[in-house]
């Protein structure tokens, strides 16, 4: 149900739903990556295009950075990028621009 009410949403809002209901965040940086392998189909469909994956990748680093997750996960998400790429959900050139990005331009608040 969650899924279809987020087609109604903008991309960001679509991606942060999906996320929501397919990634769990909670339990730790291990349970998140089988989420995302489990899920990449629809995944890859959020990261089609530059737009797109930069939105994606800004909306991964806004619940890393105002969820509660514990110092381990933080300290390892190099891992969950690794993973994003070798899904092929975000590409080299996706992860490149968004490391690049200044951080008074990040996409998130």
């Amino acid at each position: 149900k969650r899924i279809s009410l987020a087609r109604r949403y903008d991309l960001r809002k679509t991606i942060e739903l999906v996320l929501d209901v397919l990634v769990d965040w909670k339990y730790g940086l291990d349970e998140c990556m089988d989420g995302m392998k489990k899920y990449v189909m629809i995944f890859k469909k959020y990261t089609d295009d530059k737009h797109d994956a930069e939105v994606f990748i800004s909306v991964i680093e806004n619940y890393i950075c105002k969820r509660d997750l514990d110092e381990d996960f933080e300290n390892k998400v190099y891992k969950l990028l690794t993973c994003l790429y070798d899904n092929e959900i975000l590409d080299e050139e996706d992860i490149l621009n968004w490391a690049d990005t200044p951080v008074d331009k990040a996409m998130f608040v």
